[in-house]
């Protein structure tokens, strides 16, 4: 599994800015936007482990 790299938490004006969460298989057709960065890699990690294929978890 793969993740992605991080952007900043706030945005220029100060203000905190929402997270998702992009959770993708690349070998097959589960997708998942999630709002909790802990659900988006327990998710992924239960896929891949339940099938071994390659998920990756992206902040969006």
């Amino acid at each position: 599994m793969t993740r992605s790299r991080t952007r900043p938490d706030e945005g220029s004006n100060g203000g905190v800015i929402e997270q998702y969460y992009h959770v993708v298989c690349h070998d097959c057709r589960v997708e998942s936007l999630e709002v909790n960065a802990e659900d988006a890699r327990e998710m992924a990690d239960r896929h891949d482990e339940k099938t071994g294929h390659s998920v990756t978890v992206g902040r969006l």
